[in-house]
């Protein structure tokens, strides 16, 4: 079973949208090495009343595809 942590966010917001960067890191157990890290991308929209999440979107870590320095967490 495969365990995934948040490590690192990024927020911008305008009006009544906000973009959220958040990596990740895939482990077989808490205390394990990650085996995959990534970005999650997630757009959402506010009614006046609520958050709506409109996408999701994400991608792997690869050695052509490294993360952002802002986002990257050191491996544990």
């Amino acid at each position: 079973m495969a365990v995934r942590f948040a490590s690192s966010m990024s927020k911008a917001k305008f009006g009544n949208i906000a973009q959220v960067f958040s990596s990740y890191e895939s482990r077989t157990a808490p205390t394990e090495k990650p085996f995959a890290r990534g970005v999650n991308s997630i757009q959402l929209f506010n009614d006046g009343s609520r958050w709506w999440v409109l996408s999701i979107l994400w991608d792997e870590e690869s050695p052509a595809n490294p993360l952002p320095p802002e986002l990257a967490t050191p491996a544990k």
